[in-house]
């Protein structure tokens, strides 16, 4: 399942909803600046990559990558956690 990603107003509504409770800001969630990876692919690869990007409306292979590794890390994490939980 995908998070629904908030709006500003939705965020700073969430924001002022709970200003006043103290308990809201314990739980801080550290933000990770994002870090550049190379990967080394052949050209026939790119060409298809750059091929499919296109098809789906993407920026460029860099975007299509991004989403399908983002995508699938989700996937794997609620594996993963299902797994856990059925071991309990």
């Amino acid at each position: 399942m995908r998070r629904k990603k908030l709006s500003e107003q939705e965020i700073d509504e969430i924001v002022a909803a709970q200003a006043a409770n103290g308990t809201a800001w314990e739980n801080w969630e550290e933000v990770n600046p994002i870090k550049s990876v190379s990967v080394e692919l052949s050209e026939k690869a790119i060409g298809r990559l750059k091929t499919i990007a296109r098809l789906k409306g993407e920026k460029g292979i860099d975007a299509l990558l991004k989403k399908w590794i983002d995508e699938r890390l989700i996937y794997e994490q609620q594996i993963i956690s299902e797994t856990r939980k059925m071991a309990k």
